[in-house]
């Protein structure tokens, strides 16, 4: 299938965007250039119509064994806030789990592990995203013969690996100096994520299939075994999360304790309580 490609990263005046860094992580991968830009296709949420028109290959699930560019519309949700709601975000897909979810690199992402950070004062993050309503996955057809670094989907794609032009611009993680809080929260961002609930139902049925007489379905035995083990992640996340919540409330609680005399005000709404009933005792007598 024939697809259009650029010739150089369209987004270089935007280094701190994230549809600069999805152009040159996609290239970093694949040697192939973004090809769209302007002509009401430059804001993130527009490169789903750009993939269309310039006849790359689109798919709501994240293609495995092939380098992809995650497309979220502004109303993907998925932790999308402030200006991505207005402009969507796209990510370069790093690894694709077993559960359809995807492990991407993200330029302009507030929170998460942190994945790299380019000289320019840029922070990549690492984020995990599933499949819904407004995500697509983008990328060139045919170029698996392409890839760098042997990507397969199957973890961090290009690790050491890369364009000479890149290498000389992205820096190791080591050369990063956060700040005294940015650990906790990206800490607190990746725990989120890790999670994060989903509908037991979705099931990636592609590993799943079997035939017989010729009729090729998919195995009920192994479809039911997922579909349970989804559903007890998703038990045990709320679980943890209620128990989180509970910690966290107890620990406010000891926090608040220090500065609010908590005995006090039950002692005094106590009292406040036995003098009402004082006065509306004779009154329900008299009733």
């Amino acid at each position: 299938m024939a697809y259009n490609q650029g010739s150089h990263n369209l987004y270089a005046s935007y280094p701190f965007e994230c549809t600069y860094w999805a152009a040159e992580r996609y290239h970093e991968l694949t040697n192939i250039w973004v090809p769209w830009v302007g002509d009401g296709v430059g804001n993130a949420f527009q490169w789903y119509q750009g993939a269309l028109a310039n006849g790359w290959a689109t798919s709501s699930i994240a293609p495995k064994g092939i380098p992809s560019i995650i497309c979220l519309q502004p109303d993907a949700g998925q932790g999308l806030a402030h200006l991505g709601l207005i402009y969507g975000h796209v990510a370069v897909v790093e690894k694709v789990n077993k559960d359809s979810s995807v492990i991407t690199s993200d330029g302009n992402w507030p929170v998460g592990p942190v994945y790299t950070t380019t000289d320019q004062g840029a922070v990549i993050h690492t984020v995990t995203f599933w499949p819904g309503h407004g995500v697509s996955f983008l990328w060139a057809a045919n170029t698996a013969k392409s890839v760098k670094g042997g990507f397969a989907g199957g973890g961090l794609a290009g690790d050491g690996v890369g364009s000479a032009a890149l290498n000389a611009t992205i820096q190791t993680v080591k050369k990063l100096n956060l700040t005294p809080n940015a650990t906790v929260t990206q800490a607190l961002a990746d725990i989120d994520n890790y999670l994060a609930m989903k509908n037991p139902f979705d099931v990636d049925t592609s590993t799943m299939q079997d035939s017989a007489i010729g009729v090729h379905f998919t195995d009920p035995a192994k479809w039911i075994q997922a579909v349970m083990n989804n559903a007890l992640f998703d038990l045990v996340s709320l679980t943890i999360r209620v128990i989180l919540i509970f910690l966290g409330v107890m620990i406010l609680y000891k926090v608040l304790s220090h500065f609010v005399d908590f005995a006090g005000m039950q002692r005094q709404a106590a009292q406040t309580t036995g003098k009402v009933l004082q006065l509306v005792a004779p009154l329900a007598a008299l009733a």
